[in-house]
């Protein structure tokens, strides 16, 4: 077996294609981690997906038409959608997913359960390639759209600086859409009718 030296840009892990290659890097304290191989829930002996966000396609046998043929072990190349994250489609027996990478990566390590949009992945970052598992945490959709806002924006959820009208705007998010809650000369007021 290989083993990788030190990976400094994280998008060279996701293109790494070579399943016999020990891949390690550093976490978001510096530490180097190993990468660690985990099965995809109802995908166990089909699938299993890397703590660095590598996707693998485990050897098994499959039956078709009343033959029996080998899928060998091999690391399934992703592809970046429109928005630009990872995306790939597994399939085993009667189950298929199209979607996500970082939606695997958290099932399988940080007991994720998809709900829509009650709770989500996060990259910590925001750089939607790197899949780490360090980088990725669960959080309200409420939380996700409005971390990181910048340029005045308040630091309460749900309020944001409304230039043109020179006050604050307070919102809030459900099932992805956002509902306007008017606005207010005071942050604090505006924080209040936010998260009433």
């Amino acid at each position: 077996m290989n083993t990788s030296t030190k990976l400094r840009n994280f998008n060279h892990v996701h293109l790494e294609l070579d399943p016999d290659k020990i891949l390690f890097c550093p976490d978001d304290k510096g530490v180097i981690q190993h990468e660690e191989w985990r099965d995809i829930p109802e995908y166990i002996k089909s699938y299993q997906v890397s703590s660095i966000g590598r996707i693998k396609s485990l050897r098994r046998f499959v039956k078709k038409q009343n033959h029996h043929f080998e899928v060998k072990e091999k690391i399934i190349r992703l592809r970046i959608d429109k928005s630009g994250y990872y995306r790939t489609t597994i399939q085993a027996n009667k189950n298929r997913f199209t979607g996500d990478v970082h939606q695997l990566i958290a099932i399988a390590f940080l007991n994720h359960k998809p709900c829509g949009y009650k709770k989500v992945v996060d990259h910590k970052d925001n750089i939607k390639t790197n899949n780490f598992v360090w980088n990725l945490q669960i959080i309200t959709h409420r939380l996700n759209a409005s971390k990181d806002q910048k340029n005045g924006t308040s630091k309460y959820t749900g309020v944001s600086w409304h230039t043109k009208r020179k006050r604050w705007r307070a919102s809030i998010y459900h099932n992805g859409k956002e509902t306007h809650l008017g606005y207010f000369t005071n942050e604090k007021e505006a924080a209040k009718a936010a998260n009433a």
